[in-house]
Parts: C-alpha cells; structure tokens; sequence
C-alpha cells in the first residue's frame, strides 16, 4: 500500500493506492494549521480504507514547490513516518501531480501552465506540453507569466480568484492521487525525485541576524 500526501498549499490532500488503483483521496482545508490536522487526515484516511499503518509499503509526498511551512510539515511527516515503518519515502513535484490530473480527466491537452498561488503578487508556475514538462518550476509575476504566453494560455491551478487577468483558468488544487499514480506509473513520464523540499524564492521568513556590537 503507497500513502502519498500533499501540502503545499492551504489544503491538505492524502491518498491510499493498493498498487492497481488508488483506493481513496481525503482533502481538508487547512490554512495554517497542517501540523494539527495531518495525522488526523491519514489516521481516517486509513480507517476508512481498513488498512493498518503496518501495511503501508512506501509513503510519497508532494515536493512543491509552494507554502514554506506546509511543505516542511508534510516532507517531515512522510520521512519520520517511513524511517519508522522502514519503507521508502520518495517525493513528486507538486505542480506535476496537478498536470497529471488535469490530463487524465482530459481537461486539457497541447500545451498549458499549472500555476499555485505564491502570494507576494507571484505564482510557482511550469509550463507543460503534449503530456510532459517542459520547464523547470519558478516563481514569476502573473502579468509576465500572462505577457511571456500567447493569449490563449490554459492555466491549471488555483489562481482565478487572485488574478482575474487569466481568460482560460482550469480551477484545481494539489492532488495525492495523481501523486501516487505518478509514483505507481513507473513510465518516465514525469519523475519521482528524492523527498526533498523544491523551493523556488526564499523563504518569507527568516532567521533573525545577529548584531555585530
């Protein structure tokens, strides 16, 4: 049984795939509050499956790129979670898991954008084409990301609220499930990388510097 999370954003998404299929998808909205509601989310998520936590064989976690204290709370959970059981703890890029999803429930083909609302007048944004990524992730203003395309830009991601400046805006938030069937796919497609944090800008806070006297 592979368990994949995700928490880049201020929804929370956990899944349970049997290997065949993914057997279910639980999303909570969060904020800020991911450390009080994660464990909560797979405990139930679990329960409702009839699965035992003894019986997870690999734990999969969304590696962003988006909310600095979300993915740090989730990537810390999958990596204690699987040293403990020891299994493996691998990690997909959050923005990929989006595309994923969005191509399987054919809402988009060609060539479009998954974006994340980033806050600080930015979206974490990679640009796909034909089924695949054909950029790295980044940070970037929405008005140049809008300028930088051609006026018919598909956007996947939650943004439309923000930023009404995009015409074509496919509303969807981070998934699991697609998570976990890129882990299960094994086809090259989009790629299972280590379980490591994908920051793409500095974090909004930082360590206080100490005075020179």
């Amino acid at each position: 049984m592979l368990l994949a999370l995700d928490t880049s954003t201020d929804v929370i998404s956990v899944a349970l795939h049997d290997g065949a299929l993914v057997r279910r998808q639980r999303r909570v909205q969060a904020s800020r509050n991911h450390a009080e509601l994660l464990n909560g989310e797979i405990s139930e998520l679990l329960r409702q499956c009839g699965v035992g936590i003894d019986q997870l064989t690999r734990i999969v976690v969304g590696t962003g790129p988006g909310g600095f204290t979300g993915l740090r709370v989730g990537i810390t959970t999958g990596r204690t979670l699987a040293l403990a059981l020891g299994i493996t703890c691998d990690g997909v890029l959050t923005l990929d898991a989006m595309a994923r999803a969005a191509l399987d429930a054919e809402l988009v083909s060609g060539d479009f954008v998954v974006a994340l609302d980033a806050r600080r007048r930015e979206v974490f944004w990679a640009s796909y084409s034909n089924g695949r990524r054909v950029s790295v992730p980044a940070a970037i203003n929405p008005q140049r990301l809008l300028d930088d395309h051609q006026s018919d830009l598909v956007v996947v991601g939650n943004i439309a609220a923000s930023y009404p400046i995009f015409e074509s805006v496919i509303d969807a938030v981070p998934s699991a499930a697609a998570i976990a069937t890129i882990a299960s796919a094994h086809d090259g497609v989009f790629e299972v990388m280590p379980a490591t944090p994908v920051y793409v800008r500095t974090p909004d806070a930082t360590e206080p510097v100490a005075r020179v006297k």
